[in-house]
């Protein structure tokens, strides 16, 4: 079986997780009633190959701050 295909690079390197996001990213908003950022992180890694971001922003949302992830 060759693993090359299985294998990223970007995982390898250490560099797939960005530690700022890209204003080119696409972005989705989530709400912090659950810790699910590793879970998220995880289906990341099995599902998905490129670069990502995870980290937490403040939204107005009814005349309201709150933080998101």
């Amino acid at each position: 079986m060759d693993f090359t295909d299985k294998i990223n690079p970007l995982n390898v390197l250490d560099i797939r997780e960005v530690c700022d996001p890209p204003p080119y990213f696409h972005y989705v908003t989530l709400n912090l009633k659950y810790n699910i950022v590793s879970t998220i992180k995880d289906w990341i890694y099995q599902n998905l190959k490129y670069r990502f971001y995870i980290g937490e922003t403040l939204v107005l949302e009814d005349n309201q701050f709150q933080f998101r992830i």
